[in-house]
């Protein structure tokens, strides 16, 4: 291992411990928190910003009923803790977080199915979220491989 991918995984452990010993949902007003776009900046290009302005309100959308928000201490844990990760690992550190949090493990087993429900929803709007950003990325980093050479 590169000391660069041994401080990646450093920051992700720390990132992981920090939020597997909040409940389910600290841990989805965090998600919430990630993809503001105002916060989460750093996650994105301009070109993605959109996108992730899209996927933050359906993310907001299915937490309003539960009156789960992006708190300040969620935000902070994002511009701290979060904002040293790539996007990809924000995404699996997430992910893997809402997960733990929502199964039969830590500190919420007790909060029962409607909110593994919840979890599993906010899972699925996180993944198809870094998706959506993944191909706009893409689409981005590959424009000027087919602008035409200048040959004259």
């Amino acid at each position: 291992m590169t000391p660069d991918s041994n401080q990646l995984e450093s920051r992700q452990a720390a990132a992981a411990r920090k939020l597997a010993a909040m409940p389910l949902d600290g841990v989805l007003s965090v998600a919430l928190a990630a993809l503001d776009p105002a916060i989460g900046t750093w996650m994105v290009n301009g070109a993605a910003m959109t996108e992730a302005a899209a996927w933050q309100g359906k993310l907001a959308q299915l937490l309003q009923p539960h009156a789960i928000t992006a708190t300040p201490s969620a935000m902070h844990l994002v511009q701290g803790t979060l904002s040293a990760l790539p996007p990809d690992s924000v995404f699996a550190v997430l992910v893997e977080a809402i997960n733990h949090a929502a199964m039969n493990q830590g500190p919420i087993a007790q909060e029962g199915q409607e909110k593994r429900e919840l979890a599993e929803k906010a899972t699925a709007i996180l993944r198809s979220c870094q998706g959506a950003m993944d191909v706009v990325n893409a689409s981005c980093a590959c424009d000027d491989e087919y602008l035409p050479d200048d040959k004259s």
